[in-house]
């Protein structure tokens, strides 16, 4: 029984009618043309109709960089009452692996980020020494308003840090007490105490 559509469990039979005498074909002319059997009649068939449902996209996760797109996929068969069966179902008849995937990575374009230049030379006095950079925000290749790398990354790259490790601070050199001038009653210790910068006593 060949069906008319997957969509309906009835079909279309056919065979072949021929007149026959002794035992051989002859033309259809020679018989009865009002006795003729039917060649086709209607027929119900029970042909599997089963299918994957694939539902539309979903909008990416992201609106920039590596997001994933989701969509329904499950097991149909228009002629029951049960519109999502098992996906056994439809794997033992379309095969193991005809299920088509459920989800993909997508990306709609890349995400702005930070762009920075180098740290500009130490420079200031002895403990407030600092040191500069610029900082600005790229989007697609282009300077963009800042905007858009806060929205991202909700803070913004320093552009002063302090740098004293650069920049030699003097420092005190104490050496040791004398011995005290007097062996009993009140006495005076003496040390030396050097002002050092880099390798010069100042």
């Amino acid at each position: 029984c060949i069906a008319k559509s997957c969509s309906s469990s009835e079909g279309i039979r056919h065979r072949r009618v021929v007149c026959f005498d002794r035992n051989s074909i002859v033309q259809d002319d020679l018989c009865d043309e009002k006795l003729k059997p039917i060649e086709e009649e209607l027929c119900t068939t029970n042909i599997s109709c089963l299918t994957w449902f694939i539902g539309e996209w979903s909008t990416c996760s992201v609106t920039c960089g590596q997001g994933i797109q989701q969509r329904k996929v499950y097991c149909n068969d228009p002629l029951r009452s049960t519109s999502i069966l098992s996906d056994n179902e439809c794997q033992s008849i379309l095969g193991k692996n005809s299920k088509p995937i459920e989800q993909q990575y997508c990306s709609i374009t890349k995400c702005p980020y930070w762009e920075m230049s180098l740290w500009s030379n130490c420079s200031g006095k002895c403990g407030l020494a600092k040191r500069d950079r610029r900082i600005w925000c790229v989007h697609n290749g282009y300077e963009v308003d800042e905007n858009y790398c806060l929205r991202m990354y909700n803070e913004t790259p320093s552009t002063r840090e302090i740098c004293n490790e650069k920049i030699y601070c003097p420092n005190w050199i104490v050496g040791l007490w004398s011995e005290c001038s007097v062996t009993c009653d009140i006495g005076i210790q003496n040390r030396s105490v050097l002002c050092k910068n880099k390798d010069e006593i100042v």
